[in-house]
């Protein structure tokens, strides 16, 4: 059986550092890509594009033309029962970024990393 999965992302909008040179990341309003699958990476391709961190990664395919423009790099997801249920700030608890999108034919590739600052 195949499990599909809702995924809420915050759109990286900027970083800040403060007047004590504290660097702060703002994300925008969060939207919802429902409906899709989670794989994880194995292929020598993708071992080629991101070595050993394949083992902290997963990806997914998403249609091209609803979602061409909307998922970009760095954003940030809530995969894997992580919610932004409770949060202070947007994006406090998502636990994956977005770190590369890159469109095929007919879909667009999302590539996720696990945040190593969350558990």
């Amino acid at each position: 059986m195949i499990r599909r999965h809702d995924i809420p992302i915050a759109p990286f909008i900027d970083i800040e550092t403060d007047e004590f040179g504290y660097e702060t990341t703002t994300y925008g309003e969060i939207f919802v890509v429902d409906g899709v699958t989670l794989n994880s990476l194995s292929g020598y391709t993708e071992m080629q594009m991101f070595g050993t961190k394949i083992a902290r990664m997963c990806k997914t395919l998403v249609d091209y033309e609803q979602w061409l423009g909307k998922i970009n790099e760095k954003d940030v997801a809530y995969l894997y029962g992580a919610s932004p249920e409770g949060e202070k700030n947007i994006g406090d608890n998502a636990n994956y970024t977005v770190t590369a999108v890159l469109p095929q034919n007919k879909k667009i590739a999302i590539y996720f990393e696990k945040r190593v600052d969350k558990k």
